[in-house]
């Protein structure tokens, strides 16, 4: 509701599978990217996505409550702009979208 209010246009996707047709139909400014999925994990989205797309074409920003470091570090590896940790401001994410998306 917060990214609503800020003027931005939503589209959930509660699975892989989901997400991937999602960014392939859809073609996203910004994907917000939660690494607990139901039919895999927030990794193998972050792989097929950037072997569709440069970090440049497309940002993602990982929400996860996968706080530990190999992980942060490892969705960054793959290509993630940023990783954000739960629980998190509402405010903070809406500035960290609004940095990438300038």
């Amino acid at each position: 509701m917060t990214l609503k209010r800020h003027g931005y246009a939503l589209r959930e996707a509660g699975t892989v599978a989901e997400s991937i047709e999602a960014v392939t139909l859809e073609k996203p400014d910004l994907m917000l990217l939660d690494m607990n999925l139901p039919g895999g994990t927030g990794f193998d989205v972050l792989m097929q996505i950037r072997q569709m797309y440069t970090a440049n074409v497309l940002p993602i920003i990982v929400i996860s409550a996968l706080t530990q470091e190999n992980n942060i570090v490892r969705a960054l590896q793959l290509g993630a702009q940023d990783y954000l940790t739960k629980p998190f401001s509402l405010l903070e994410l809406s500035e960290r979208v609004k940095r990438i998306l300038g």
